[in-house]
């Protein structure tokens, strides 16, 4: 018989906590019949955090506007003789791993879960890549200096410029060893803008890579 008052007090909290549960349930229930455009365009949002770039969406209820976690990016152009910007890369005397070290920090943030990160967006020269320390800011400093003045002058997207800088040094580095490669090159690739980069995220995505970002 001495547990009969805890029994009778636990079914008391139980009780009480049932009485809050409908109270906060049938306040929800009646917000969101207020407000069901609102609460349905709530979700709607919601869902596309894990999805990624909006090029991934399927179907008629998706949000229509840009969303900064979609990483968006301009579209890119293939216009241009790759030729020609190919030939002033390999004027610039830019060393193999300057060319082939920025080419695969652009491309190693890629996160295949739900495709952000990337080369695409050359958000490596946008904050806040182009600092972290595991992308050599004074390195990274010196290749953007000069392969942003062949984008603009080509037409090319830097995108597009830092990964085909990647392949020249991969090629040269072939050639140091006595074989001869062509890396395939597919232009197209956009220039995001600092606007369009979510700072939060992008910590989040380099992190995997960059230990040092994940310390808080």
């Amino acid at each position: 018989m001495t547990d009969a008052p805890a029994r009778v007090s636990a079914s008391k909290s139980l009780a009480y906590l049932l009485i809050v549960i409908v109270i906060v349930f049938d306040q929800a229930t009646k917000h969101w019949s207020l407000n069901a455009l609102n609460a349905g365009r709530t979700i709607e949002i919601f869902w596309t955090l894990r999805f990624g770039p909006k090029v991934r969406y399927i179907g008629p209820d998706v949000p229509q506007e840009d969303l900064i976690w979609q990483d968006p990016i301009p579209a890119g152009t293939t216009s241009y003789d790759v030729a020609a910007v190919k030939a002033k890369i390999e004027g610039t005397g830019l060393s193999i791993s300057e060319l082939v070290a920025t080419a695969w920090d652009s491309a190693r943030t890629f996160r295949g879960s739900d495709l952000r990160g990337g080369a695409n967006g050359s958000r490596i020269r946008l904050e806040p890549a182009r600092n972290w320390e595991g992308n050599e800011p004074a390195r990274l400093k010196k290749v953007l200096a000069v392969l942003e003045p062949i984008a603009k002058e080509s037409g090319a997207s830097i995108a597009d410029v830092i990964v085909l800088a990647g392949n020249i040094g991969v090629e040269k580095a072939a050639a140091a060893a006595g074989v001869k490669i062509n890396v395939p090159f597919a232009p197209g690739r956009g220039d995001a803008t600092q606007a369009q980069t979510e700072k939060r995220s992008a910590v989040q995505i380099g992190c995997i890579f960059i230990s040092s970002l994940c310390a808080d």
